[in-house]
C-alpha cells in the first residue's frame, strides 16, 4: 500500500503504524537427514538441512491513527505474521516495523491470561500491564464483566473456561483498557452469533472515539461494509491496500475467477481479455449446457421463485470411474453464490461412459436481482476432466429488498400483534 492510498480524507492524521521493507523469514526443515538428526541431533544439523521460507517479504505500509483496517487474503498469505510483526511479538528478519501509542493484541485465544488465576485476578493482571492502576481497573471491572456475560465464572480459573469464554473476557478486557490500537486475529469467530454482532457494534464505537483497529478476517463482506481500509496479502506479499470497497472488489473477483476456473491478470478488469479457463481431456468433453424454465423450454432470463433446471450434455470415449459433476454460480459483482456437486448429492453413478446427459434442478430460486454466471466441471475421482468456466449466463429478476449486496431474497411472512 503506498501512502496516497492509505491517506484519511483530510491527510493530517499522523500514522499509528508503519512498515518499511518488512520481512519474515523462518526456517524450514527438508526432509534429509531422517527422523534422528531432524529430531535429536546438533542445531547445527539442523541449519544444514533447511531452507529459508518468507512468510511475509518487502512489506510497505502505513496505517493512520483512526483507521479501522481490515487484512484479508488466503490461509498462508502472511496475515497472522503481520499482526505479529505489529504487535511486536515477533521482530522482522528485515526491514522496520514502527508504533505508536498503547497497544493491545488478541491474536490467539487465551494469550495472555494465567491459566491458574481466576477470570478477576486476570482482569488485573492484564490490566496493569496494559497501564492501567489498580483504581482504574476496579473502576472498569464491572463493563468488563457485563460485556463478557460469565459473571457467575469470573471466580473459576481461566484454565477451566471455554475457548468461547476466554474469548469474551478477552474481547471485553480489550475494549475497556482502552488503548489506543487494537490487533484482532479472528478470535470473533469463535463466539456465537449474537456476541460477534456485539463485538462489531463494539468495534465500531471503538473506531468512532478515533481510537485504530487492525482486524485479520476471511469475511471480505465485513472488511467492505465495516472498515475503512482493507490490506490484501497473498503469499507473503501486499497485493493491493486501500478504501475497502475498492480492494474487496478486487480480491473477490481474484476468488471468483479461480473458483470458476479461469486464469487473469490481477489488474485485468475485463473478463472477456482474459483466458476463459475451459479445459478438456482427451477422451471427455463436455459438449453443451442448457437452462430451462418450469415449461422445459430454454430461458436465459427468471422470476424470483421460479424452478430453474441445468442440463449437460457431454460424451465420454472412455469409461470414466467416479464421475462428479460441479456447479459453480458468481454473482456479476463476483460473490460467490454457491458451489455443489452430485456426488455430494448422493447423485453420481460409478462409472460414465459414451453420450450422457445430467440435470441438475434447482425447485425455487430465491437469488437477488443480477447477472450470474454458472461454470460447470466434470471429475473423475476428485480430479477436473472437462470444464466450462462460464457454460451459462443467467439473470434473475426478484423484488427489490433493503439491502441490494445481499446474495438472496428469502421469503417470509410479518405478523404484527397489538
Amino acid at each position: 500500500m503506498n501512502e496516497s492510498t492509505n491517506q484519511r480524507v483530510d491527510g493530517s492524521a499522523p500514522f499509528a503504524i508503519r512498515l518499511r521493507g518488512a520481512g519474515k523469514r523462518y526456517e524450514r526443515l527438508t526432509d534429509g537427514g531422517g527422523i534422528w538428526s531432524r529430531f535429536v541431533a546438533s542445531r547445527a544439523h539442523a541449519v544444514r538441512h533447511s531452507e529459508p521460507f518468507w512468510a511475509l517479504r518487502g512489506v510497505d505500509l502505513e496505517i493512520r491513527q483512526g483507521d479501522m483496517v481490515a487484512v484479508i487474503g488466503p490461509n498462508g498469505a502472511g496475515k497472522s505474521t503481520l499482526l505479529r510483526l505489529m504487535a511486536g511479538i515477533s521482530e522482522p528478519t528485515e526491514g522496520t516495523v514502527e508504533t505508536r501509542g498503547r497497544l493491545m493484541a488478541m491474536l490467539k485465544v487465551g494469550v495472555g491470561f494465567h491459566p491458574d488465576l481466576t477470570g478477576y485476578e486476570n482482569v488485573y493482571l492484564l490490566g496493569s500491564v496494559q497501564g492501567l492502576s489498580h483504581r482504574q481497573i476496579t473502576e472498569r471491572l464491572d463493563a468488563i464483566v457485563a460485556f463478557a456475560e460469565i459473571g457467575e465464572f469470573m471466580e473459576m480459573p481461566v484454565k477451566h473456561y471455554s475457548a468461547g469464554m476466554q474469548t469474551r473476557l478477552g474481547f471485553a478486557l480489550a475494549i475497556h483498557c482502552d488503548p489506543d490500537v487494537i490487533l484482532i486475529d479472528e478470535t470473533l469467530a469463535v463466539g456465537d452469533g449474537r456476541f460477534q454482532v456485539k463485538c462489531v457494534e463494539a468495534m465500531s464505537a471503538f473506531h468512532r472515539l478515533g481510537k485504530t483497529l487492525v482486524y485479520v478476517t476471511h469475511n471480505a463482506r465485513f472488511a467492505r461494509s465495516i472498515c475503512d481500509q482493507t490490506l490484501w496479502f497473498d503469499h507473503g506479499h501486499l497485493v493491493a491496500g486501500g478504501p475497502s470497497r475498492e480492494v474487496v472488489m478486487r480480491y473477490m473477483r481474484s476468488l471468483a475467477y479461480e473458483v470458476l476456473g479461469e486464469v487473469h491478470d490481477e489488474g485485468d478488469a475485463d473478463p472477456e481479455g482474459a483466458t476463459n479457463g475451459d479445459a478438456e481431456a482427451g477422451s471427455v468433453r463436455i459438449t453443451g449446457v442448457v437452462l430451462r424454465g418450469q415449461d422445459g423450454s430454454p430461458r436465459e432470463r427468471f422470476r424470483h421463485g421460479e424452478p430453474l433446471t441445468a442440463l449437460v450434455e457431454g460424451v465420454a470415449d472412455e469409461p470414466i470411474h467416479e464421475p462428479d459433476l460441479r456447479f459453480t454460480i458468481v454473482r456479476d459483482d463476483f460473490e460467490i453464490v454457491g458451489v455443489e456437486t452430485a456426488r455430494a448429492n448422493g447423485c453420481a453413478p460409478d462409472q460414465l461412459s459414451g453420450r450422457f446427459t445430467w440435470k441438475v434442478h434447482w425447485p425455487e430460486v430465491f437469488l437477488n436481482t443480477a447477472d450470474y454466471t454458472l461454470g460447470v466441471t466434470l471429475l473423475s475421482g476428485g480430479h477436473p476432466l472437462s470444464r466450462r468456466a462460464r457454460a451459462a449466463v443467467f439473470h434473475v429478476d426478484a423484488p427489490h429488498i433493503a439491502d441490494p449486496q445481499a446474495l438472496a431474497d428469502v421469503p417470509c411472512v410479518f405478523t404484527r400483534r397489538g
